[in-house]
């Protein structure tokens, strides 16, 4: 199987992510978790990739979110 690309996981991971948080702004969203993917340019191994991104996009978006709603 090949693996994603830096697009399509963006584009993967931002979907899912606007599943769970319909209140959030796509571009938010995608603003996050491309910045993640960022993060994790230069890594070696890939496989677990797509699921490391969402866990810490959705962490960063839960944690701002609470700051701007108080």
């Amino acid at each position: 199987m090949t693996p994603l690309t830096e697009p399509q996981i963006v584009a993967r991971v931002t979907a899912r992510l606007l599943v769970r948080l319909p209140d959030l702004s796509p571009e938010r969203v995608e603003e996050v978790v491309a910045a993640v993917v960022g993060h994790y340019r230069d890594s070696r191994v890939r496989d677990f990739l797509p699921v490391l991104v969402e866990r810490e996009a959705l962490r960063t978006l839960l944690h701002t979110s609470d700051h701007d709603a108080a």
